[in-house]
């Protein structure tokens, strides 16, 4: 059984569509776990009334709005499923989805924690195509730098393999990036990587990818970490870890931040050394671009 985990924070004009897609599934063998992350719009009227309709196995839990790896924290804890997949608010689900999934979640070994697969556009179109093939087992990591993939992705998690790791919890911020737990797995585990288009996405204005600056601005200490786990992980590109520490350490200086706040990790000494010679231009690019952002 598989759980479709969605966090929510006042976008219940959004959920209807992904509602509607989980109604429709092919296969019923599914709970949909709603972590409304503090919302203060209708949701928790919409969902009640979803919940009446009980078309779906609904689980819909309120909590105060900490932010999405928060959520995420509560959800992992919730979900008693063998298998989860997280779906965002202004994501759907192909009608066959369920089905897909339950028929190859039993594919990962011992060594894999997830089915990895390309979210495709509302209109059809993924970012840049799909190289890898099915099921090959690989790092996360490697989807990016050896097969060039630069979209976003659908994943399938084992549950067991997320439930023992934490995101952070850094006081009046909220987000740390989902690559945080990404880089903690990929050290020891794998990924099976799935080429069938079966989540769609319709990104808003309202999401991290478009707000860059007002998201580091809010959470300095979150995308900081997320920089900092990225160098450490050996499967990233190279150049691209170097440019991590660089930014690690621009934002850690811009706001003040006390480096002894973050978990040690193992950089390798090549990384930090052409990190250290990027640090004055990507400083400097920060402070150039963060220059009309409000800093709270």
């Amino acid at each position: 059984m598989i759980s479709v985990i969605t966090t929510t924070f006042n976008r219940s004009e959004l959920l209807n569509t992904l509602y509607q897609s989980l109604c429709e599934q092919t296969d019923k063998n599914f709970d949909w776990v709603i972590i409304d992350d503090g919302s203060t719009d209708n949701t928790k009227k919409v969902v009640s009334q979803w919940i009446d309709e009980n078309k779906v196995n609904i689980k819909y839990y309120y909590e105060q709005n900490h932010g999405k790896h928060c959520a995420l924290n509560y959800a992992f804890d919730l979900v008693q499923s063998e298998f989860c997949i997280n779906v965002d608010s202004d994501d759907y689900l192909d009608l066959d989805a369920i089905k897909i999934l339950n028929e190859n979640a039993q594919l990962m070994s011992d060594d894999v924690w997830a089915i990895v697969g390309p979210r495709v556009h509302s209109n059809g179109q993924l970012e840049k195509e799909w190289l890898v093939k099915d099921f090959e087992k690989i790092k996360f990591a490697q989807l990016y730098n050896k097969f060039g993939y630069r979209g976003e992705t659908y994943i399938l998690f084992k549950t067991k393999c997320v439930k023992n790791i934490k995101f952070p919890i850094y006081d009046n911020e909220r987000l740390v990036p989902e690559n945080y737990l990404y880089d903690k797995l990929d050290k020891a585990l794998y990924v099976l990587t799935f080429s069938k288009r079966i989540c769609i996405s319709d990104y808003k204005a309202d999401g991290y990818t478009k707000n860059s600056n007002k998201v580091l601005c809010r959470s300095p200490k979150g995308v900081a970490l997320s920089n900092l786990s990225y160098s450490s992980n050996s499967y990233n590109w190279f150049i691209k870890r170097c440019i991590s520490y660089a930014r690690f350490k621009s934002i850690t200086k811009i706001f003040g931040i006390d480096k002894k706040c973050f978990e040690k990790y193992k950089i390798w000494l090549s990384c930090r050394f052409f990190g250290n010679l990027a640090y004055p231009l990507v400083y400097f690019r920060y402070k150039k671009k963060l220059k009309n952002e409000k800093i709270d």
